[in-house]
């Protein structure tokens, strides 16, 4: 489903007290499409859907399709029957089932993408006699037993109750055996009703890749306990899986899970808005993880991340959103040591974090890799001084738009004094709305000569004692405009 929610959120990024000039904005598809020199492209994940996690399913998919042949082959030589690959699953005296089948047909047991995809695959048998649909005559007086049989052994059951929502008996599914499923991605993903996993806690996940989406907008999920049994070891992508289950407030039952495998955590508890505790997450090894974007994105509640302190995000090339809109985050600290030296983009990172008091824990990360940092620290209302800051090696980033727009206790820049900016091309709106703000004299220094974007770069800052100093700036006249124009006398 590919973070379609954190998409509509996203698509409104910012939010700003000038909404005409931030429509304005250069997102970074337009200004790779206008750099005249190809410049590096730079990530933008605001829409949470990841083209590396389509890659990965389709690299995986191609790989177990040859297995599958192999296998098929040798199934073949030794004449198995085609029941050993079946799965099974029976519904005893379901009423809801009952009724949805009798009335509707399949699609409302499996989600119609499901269905569709396998409809020929799949035998529904009454009480021992094969059906289409149940009818009155079928069902007889005492237990009732409704057996599904999906044939052939499908490897992908993505989407199988996919928006199931008026399936209000789960309890069946404890007989469901997915012990040969490599993908479930979507698999429960806005079955609004779904509130108890107990059914599922003795699955056989262990071959499964992908947990895309399995719960996404699980509205009514509340506790994965559960779920403390599973063995997620061969999980690669765990992208959006609890992803805007917004009655979700803690995490226990994932204590023990065996992450070291996964590659993608984007948007993995995204919009989790009651989400509290992640305590449960202390002792995750995700020193695998290459995408780490917004997997804790608008968690409005989240306000400690001590449990991740020991994380090793070393491999970790996307950080954008993945804290953004944790609107009562208070201390970075439990990050100081996190090594995110491949990081390619902070993007939105700590975007309206408001309750942020200083970005200082960060002084020791090594930055150097990273292309863009454009509105990494926007709304973080809080910061005034930011002076362990200095040392941060900038010199391969490109886009620095936005980056502490809003940052309106924000009254000093001499810790960017000596940044090396000179492969910039988009600043515009860097410091928009700095309130406070009142010198700009350290950045005289700057190289800015590749800038092409400078849009609002000081806007709304009516402190600003002298923005004639500019002037010093190489760079064309039209640009230096851009930033000058709301100041009369200039």
């Amino acid at each position: 489903m590919g973070c379609s929610n954190s998409s509509e959120l996203a698509s409104n990024e910012p939010k700003s007290n000038n909404n005409e000039s931030k429509n304005n904005l250069v997102t970074n598809n337009d200004l790779s499409l206008k750099n005249e020199n190809n410049e590096k492209k730079i990530i933008n994940d605001k829409s949470c859907i990841k083209e590396n996690i389509a890659k990965k399913r389709e690299d995986n998919i191609d790989k177990e399709r040859g297995k599958i042949n192999e296998n098929n082959e040798v199934n073949n030589a030794n004449n198995k029957s085609n029941e050993t690959n079946n799965i099974k699953i029976e519904y005893r005296n379901t009423i809801n089932l009952k009724y949805y089948v009798k009335s509707k047909g399949l699609t409302n047991i499996f989600g119609e993408k499901f269905v569709k995809k396998n409809k020929d695959n799949i035998d529904l048998i009454i009480n021992g006699k094969p059906s289409t649909l149940i009818s009155q005559s079928e069902l007889e007086a005492g237990e009732n037993v409704i057996t599904l049989i999906i044939k052939n052994y499908l490897n992908n059951l993505s989407d199988m109750f996919f928006k199931c929502d008026s399936l209000k008996d789960f309890s069946e599914l404890k007989y469901l055996d997915v012990s040969k499923a490599i993908y479930l991605d979507d698999m429960f993903s806005k079955c609004s009703t779904l509130k108890d996993l107990k059914p599922l806690e003795n699955w056989d996940v262990s071959n499964v890749r992908s947990f895309q989406g399995m719960f996404a907008a699980c509205s009514s999920l509340r506790l994965l306990t559960p779920l403390k049994k599973w063995n997620v070891s061969k999980g690669e992508v765990f992208g959006n899986m609890f992803l805007n289950c917004k009655q979700l407030d803690i995490l226990e039952g994932l204590e023990n899970w065996d992450v070291s495998n996964a590659e993608i955590f984007a948007c993995m508890f995204s919009d989790c808005s009651s989400l509290l505790n992640i305590k449960a997450l202390k002792n995750w090894d995700v020193s695998n993880c290459s995408d780490f974007s917004s997997m804790f994105g608008y968690c409005e509640r989240l306000y400690d991340l001590k449990p991740l302190q020991n994380w090793n995000v070393s491999k970790g090339k996307n950080f954008s959103f993945m804290f953004n809109k944790c609107s009562i985050l208070i201390d970075l600290r439990p990050l100081a040591n996190w090594n995110v030296s491949n990081s390619v983009s902070f993007e939105y990172m700590f975007n309206n974090c408001s309750q942020l008091f200083s970005p200082n824990p960060l002084e020791n990360w090594n930055v150097s890799n990273c292309r863009s940092f454009s509105f990494m620290f926007s709304g973080c209302s809080r910061f005034f001084i930011l002076r362990k800051l200095e040392n941060w090696d900038v010199s391969n980033g490109e886009n620095f738009g936005g980056m502490f727009e809003d940052c309106s206790s924000l009254t000093k820049l001499d810790p960017f004094e000596n940044w090396k900016v000179s492969k910039g091309f988009n600043f515009q709106r860097m410091f928009n709305g700095c309130s406070k703000l009142e010198e700009i004299k350290p950045l005289l220094k700057w190289n800015v000569s590749n800038g092409k974007y400078f849009e609002s770069m000081f806007g709304n800052c009516p402190s600003i004692i002298d923005i004639s100093l500019l002037k010093n700036w190489n760079i064309p006249k039209d640009k230096l405009d851009s930033i000058t124009k709301e100041y009369s006398g200039f």
